[in-house]
């Protein structure tokens, strides 16, 4: 995981004028972050479904996590040199050809971008077998379902700012579909587990 990551952040830099290789960046990152943590939230539901059997620590969501987590902070990093600008909030924020709600909007989502932060460092810390020791079993997952309410907010901040920027189409699309998709699987795993519930 560490290697594709890498190599995708070292191709969006290379890849075009050097001006705008942090812009790449931050968009690039801003995507592995929603498609790793988009991927580990549907590793759950994907086992409950098809084997019946919920896992406290799944190494594989586990490691999609701390990767979505590290994205998610490079993207931070990566995005505050781009739209803490004088030049981005005059074009897109507070400029005479903005979107009617950019002004309301636009702060939304940079807080919401830096709250998405704060949380992810949480995850990270408590991402290992020590915290999982130190915390126990139930307070640890407690901590971890955290993760929902980090997607929720990424796929809203990433809404946003296809809303900001006046991206349509593709990205729009994408983002729409990969977040009712996540939704959609969450609630099968939820409605699975809630039948075996009963059952038993």
């Amino acid at each position: 995981m560490s290697l594709v990551v890498t190599a995708l952040c070292a191709a969006a830099w290379y890849a075009g004028e050097p001006a705008e290789a942090i812009p790449r960046l931050s968009l690039l990152t801003a995507w592995l972050c929603f498609v790793l943590l988009a991927a580990a939230l549907c590793i759950g539901p994907w086992r409950v479904l098809h084997n019946g059997q919920p896992t406290l620590n799944f190494l594989l969501r586990r490691d999609l996590g701390i990767w979505a987590a590290i994205t998610a902070l490079a993207h931070l990093l990566a995005a505050t040199v781009v739209v803490m600008t004088p030049v981005y909030y005059g074009r897109y924020i507070d400029g005479p050809d903005i979107q009617p709600l950019s002004v309301l909007v636009g702060p939304a989502s940079i807080i919401s971008g830096y709250l998405i932060g704060i949380v992810c460092l949480l995850l990270l810390a408590a991402s290992s077998n020590l915290a999982l020791r130190v915390l126990g079993a139930r307070r640890w997952k407690r901590l971890q379902r955290w993760a929902y309410g980090v997607f929720a907010l990424t796929a809203a901040h990433g809404l946003a700012f296809q809303y900001i920027e006046f991206r349509t189409g593709v990205w729009l699309i994408a983002l729409s579909l990969g977040s009712l998709a996540v939704l959609t699987l969450q609630l099968a795993g939820r409605r699975a587990v809630l039948r075996r519930a009963q059952r038993g």
